[in-house]
């Protein structure tokens, strides 16, 4: 067995279609860590900028803590470090969300961009292991065994004293050692050129997150070479193999993936924007139809006995508005996940599923950013209750568009004032942390029914 893998390695170096390929890979890992160190060094000033722009405005309306609790704080999330393993859509995704100690509104895009870049795609790890690397599995495993077949020398091997299983296990190692040189050197490469561009710290946590990235698409690319030996056993033909096997690289790679959109888009449906409006509005509406106009009168005097009814219309009112934007978000979110729940169906459904995780990016970046903003929001109102209860001349009534006097206008340290910033750190906690283990096993679960029709293919063969 260990003949066949090291023959097999030998000639699968030698091969001028492997070291044109292995080229083109190491090129493009190369590629994917100088576009990603630009981009993470752009990003990260982007932010920066949008933190000391809300930290002044913050600032300027520390006098007042009233003013300060109904300033309409721009959230912006951070820029993921590491994007360069799945940048899962993050340029065309909201980025920012306005908040204040009383509601959230939609999320916005605030970053710069350019609209028609997303049209090209991005070089991550999710696209060079899952689209590219894939393919050269595939390509390079097609004739493992037919070929053997069809020149007669399968016969010849088979008359030596080895097992038929050794013989497609000394194949596949000695494929997959040559696959897997290609993808650590591309690996080693990306890696130091994004750590010598500042654009990679190597911190305990990243580095676990890249090694999970890694052990995941190490798993794929076997699982896709070994879908291409299996089919090998399976023929006579290697012409026929290779038809077989890029049919079912082109149906799991893009054709999966697609449908799973599209049936998303049909079973979940989304508002557009001019939808959502009329619905949140409508729902403002409703909920103040039944108010009486006297808690509607504003009398100027934060003590008056309709300040308590007047504060009950504003939460209806303005809870059922941003009640159904909520709403929407949750089922965009719903959609997102719908669309990476039937695309488990693929291999590199589950890689990408799983790298979106590890990276913070995609769907998983949109929801840290609504829940962050969540938790920010409650931060603010407790904020606002404690500093309010220690003015005797506030009634302490809060709601939505407090009026002048009703929460205390005294002054508050800009310093005390609780900072977004601090809230994504602890999003990573250890305790929060999702290992793609179950993504794993999925793969690992592929692979060994891929493994039974490829040893009762070898087994079943006839050599005369």
């Amino acid at each position: 067995m260990l003949l066949i893998a090291k023959r097999q390695l030998i000639d699968g170096l030698l091969d001028a279609k492997l070291l044109f390929f292995a080229t083109l890979v190491i090129l493009v890992f190369a590629a994917n860590g100088f576009i990603y160190s630009d981009s993470y060094g752009r990003s990260v000033e982007d932010w920066e900028y949008a933190l000391a722009n809300n930290s002044r405005a913050i600032s300027e309306h520390s006098d007042n803590l009233q003013e300060v609790m109904r300033y309409e704080q721009l959230l912006v999330k951070p820029p993921s470090v590491l994007a360069f393993i799945a940048d899962g859509g993050d340029q065309m995704l909201p980025n920012a969300i306005v908040v204040n100690a009383f509601y959230m509104n939609r999320p916005q895009k605030t970053s710069r961009e350019n609209k028609v870049l997303p049209i090209l795609g991005s070089i991550d790890w999710s696209f060079i292991v899952g689209t590219l690397m894939t393919l050269v599995a595939a390509l390079i495993g097609f004739g493992a065994v037919c070929a053997e077949k069809r020149d007669g020398t399968l016969r010849l091997l088979l008359s030596y004293p080895v097992s038929r299983i050794k013989f497609l296990i000394g194949k596949f190692f000695g494929l997959a050692f040559a696959l897997l040189i290609v993808f650590f050197i591309g690996v080693t490469v990306n890696i130091l050129i994004l750590y010598l561009n500042n654009a990679l710290p190597l911190t305990l946590d990243i580095l676990l997150k890249i090694g999970w990235a890694i052990l995941l698409s190490v798993v794929c690319l076997l699982l896709a070479l070994f879908v291409s030996v299996a089919v090998s056993s399976m023929v006579s033909r290697p012409a026929v193999s290779l038809i077989i096997i890029m049919i079912g690289w082109v149906f799991f790679v893009f054709a999966i993936p697609g449908l799973a959109r599209l049936i998303a888009e049909q079973t979940v449906d989304i508002d557009s924007k001019y939808e959502e409006e009329q619905e949140a509005q409508a729902a403002y509406e409703s909920a103040g139809e039944n108010i009486p106009p006297s808690w509607k009168v504003w009398y100027g005097d934060p003590f008056h006995e309709s300040v308590p009814d007047r504060a009950e219309w504003r939460r209806r009112t303005v809870g059922a508005y941003f009640k159904v934007v909520e709403g929407a978000n949750l089922k965009r979110i719903h959609q997102a996940e719908v669309v990476n729940t039937l695309s488990y169906a693929s291999p590199t459904g589950i890689l990408n599923t799983a790298f979106q995780q590890l990276s913070g990016t995609g769907v998983e970046g949109y929801k840290n950013l609504l829940s962050t903003a969540r938790r920010y929001q409650q931060q603010l109102y407790e904020f606002m209750k404690e500093r309010d209860m220690l003015d005797n001349e506030s009634p302490h009534i809060y709601y939505p568009y407090s009026d002048r006097g009703v929460i205390s206008t005294k002054p508050v340290s800009a310093e005390s004032i609780p900072k977004y910033k601090n809230l994504w750190e602890s999003i990573d906690t250890h305790e929060n942390r999702a290992w793609p283990l179950w993504h794993i096993l999925l793969l690992v679960f592929g692979f060994l029914q891929v493994s039974i029709i490829a040893i009762v293919a070898v087994v079943r063969y006839d050599p005369r």
